[in-house]
């Protein structure tokens, strides 16, 4: 039985959409870094999307040590999108010193630190 059926299907489409997304913002590429960094943003989303309807829609079903690392990892990914996202933007908008700052700061702060951590720490939920 399917627990959330709704969320479920709102995030197995937004997982669509955003691998869609990705792959053809990727292969309109054309070397630039910051369409680069908003594929992976894309496809992280996708994957986070993916995850999280699994989990919205199986966990009940899930051993709890499948809960909890579905759910860290759906966690990560959305970490990882937002990276690519801030990443991205700072690249396309801004140059020499701003740009390698906000690109620093984006890695250093950004979700994406608190969802490594947040994987990688307690096993509870």
């Amino acid at each position: 039985m399917i627990a959330e059926p709704t969320t479920l299907l709102t995030d197995y489409a937004l997982a669509g959409v955003t691998a869609w997304l990705a792959g053809s913002l990727f292969r309109a590429g054309e070397g630039q870094r910051s369409r680069a960094l908003w594929s992976l943003a894309f496809a992280a989303l996708a994957l986070a999307a993916a995850l999280g309807g699994t989990w919205h829609g199986f966990a009940p079903a899930f051993a709890p040590i499948a809960v909890i690392l579905v759910w860290k990892a759906t966690v990560l990914c959305v970490g990882i999108a937002s990276f690519g996202m801030l990443a991205g933007s700072a690249v396309s908008t801004t140059a020499g010193n701003a740009r390698k700052t906000l690109v620093a700061i984006a890695g250093r702060s950004s979700p994406s630190i608190q969802a490594g951590w947040s994987a990688t720490a307690s096993t509870s939920t």
